[in-house]
This record gives structure tokens, C-alpha cells and sequence, in this order.
């Protein structure tokens, strides 16, 4: 007995080979954010992006699923029953967004939009709000929950403009914004 040997001299690294293909494979469904930091490279920034098209691309996929069940699947189910079927009144089958909203943005929009007065707190705002969090309406809140009283300041500095709230500032002393931590994102 004796050991075949690879006289042709080219030798195929087959680990990257089977990394390019997996990557390959993710990159078609939008996926090869789950390969970020694998490598020891990605940013935060980039798979924030990156998280977005895989969001796009799954929801695309889902809405060719549910035409195609809206289409075909609850018509035939109407026909094989001998239900009229109405394309405006028959059942239809969705999904929820896979997006999920960014409450860090959301929260600094409603703040700063509702301290200056630009947004006004009303009950379908609040509604709005607690259903993004999951949480139930103020209608269908527990009223023992509901029933603290908000003591937060925050915002108060913004109510009247410069030179109100807690601070001193009349803004003519320069952007003192530079110190600020809060991230902006688009």
C-alpha cells in the first residue's frame, strides 16, 4: 500500500474557500451582517446599516409570501368551499414589520419636540408611544399603574428658550452644545 500524492503542485486552502462561499451564501440574503466581527473587522455603524437591508430584504421576501397566500392560497380555499369569493371582503393574511423603531430616537424626537412645544402630548400621542414600547393604551392600562405622578424635570430648560429652565446661559457666550454627548443619528 502505498499514499497518492498531489503532484500538480497547486494546493487549495479549503478553509477560505468554504469562509468565501458562506460568506457568499450570506451576502445573497442580505445575512452577511450575522458574519460581522467573525473576522475581527465591522463597526457598530456598519452592521446598523447592514441590519437595515436584512430588514428590507426579509420584509420583500415576506411580502412575496403573503401575495402569493392572498392570491392563490385564500382564493382557491374559497372556491374548493364554495364561498363567493370578493377579493375587497375576502380574508387576508399579513405579517408585522420586522423593523423594530429606534426608541433611543424616538425618545429624543418626542423630548425635544414636546419641551419646545413643537409636538403636543395628547392621548393618541401617548397611546401611539405606549405601543411601540408593548405597551397596552391608557384605556386598557392597569389604573392603579396609571395612577403616579410624573415628577421628572427633564425638558424644562427647553420650555421658554435660552436664558429659562435650570441654566444660566443667554447663548451669548458661544455654542457650549460641543460638551454635549447625546449622538445624533439619521
Amino acid at each position: 500500500m502505498r499514499l497518492l500524492l498531489n503532484t500538480s503542485g497547486k494546493q487549495y486552502d479549503t478553509s477560505e474557500i468554504i469562509k468565501q462561499h458562506n460568506h457568499d451564501i450570506l451576502m445573497t440574503f442580505f445575512a452577511d451582517v450575522l458574519s460581522l466581527g467573525q473576522d475581527g473587522g465591522g463597526s457598530f455603524a456598519l452592521s446598523d446599516n447592514k441590519i437595515s437591508m436584512l430588514e428590507v430584504g426579509i420584509e420583500s421576501i415576506l411580502k412575496n409570501v403573503e401575495r402569493t397566500i392572498n392570491h392563490d392560497l385564500v382564493r382557491q380555499t374559497y372556491e374548493l368551499n364554495e364561498w363567493e369569493y370578493d377579493a375587497r371582503t375576502a380574508c387576508k393574511f399579513g405579517f408585522e414589520s420586522v423593523e423594530k423603531d429606534d426608541l433611543n430616537v424616538l425618545s429624543s424626537f418626542v423630548q425635544r419636540t414636546t419641551a419646545t412645544g413643537a409636538l403636543v402630548t395628547t392621548s393618541d400621542l401617548n397611546d401611539l408611544l405606549r405601543d411601540k414600547i408593548g405597551l397596552p393604551t391608557m384605556e386598557e392600562a392597569d389604573p392603579e399603574i396609571l395612577d403616579t405622578q410624573n415628577t421628572s424635570r427633564v425638558g424644562d430648560g427647553m420650555s421658554d428658550g435660552l436664558g429659562s429652565g435650570t441654566g444660566s446661559s443667554d447663548g451669548s457666550s458661544g455654542d457650549a452644545s460641543v460638551s454635549n454627548n447625546a449622538q445624533e443619528t439619521s
